[in-house]
């Protein structure tokens, strides 16, 4: 949509969420959703990988 805005994130560096709170600011003022999308992938069969706890 023309509408959404999409952008990438490193919660970690502070320029980062900062940049973030500026496009918000600057666009809408509102943030009406927000994806956190996090993970690591490990290729492999099923029950071969270790799942660590």
């Amino acid at each position: 949509s023309s509408r959404a805005t999409v952008f990438r994130l490193d919660i970690t560096k502070e320029e980062d969420i900062e940049a973030a709170f500026q496009l918000v600011k600057q666009k809408t003022q509102v943030l009406h959703a927000l994806v956190n999308n996090a993970g690591i992938v490990t290729s492999g069969y099923i029950d071969w990988i270790q799942v660590d706890t």
